[in-house]
């Protein structure tokens, strides 16, 4: 399960920072809830969308 992280809510309560440890803060949250690991290559992701998309085109 993906844990909700600081930038999903978007600082829901909208307001400015009010110092630069705030915005370090914020950022820390943000890197320590994403999932462990690489991203994938960019172009590696996009030829799997456009496989899936090819797939899904011929069974209509």
């Amino acid at each position: 399960m993906r844990r909700e992280s600081p930038s999903d809510r978007q600082r829901q309560d909208h307001r400015p920072f009010k110092s630069v440890a705030e915005v370090q803060d914020f950022f820390r949250q943000c890197d320590a809830a994403q999932a462990p690991g690489v991203e994938p290559d960019w172009e590696e992701h996009l030829a799997v969308i456009q496989e899936s998309r090819k797939r899904g085109k011929s069974e209509n």
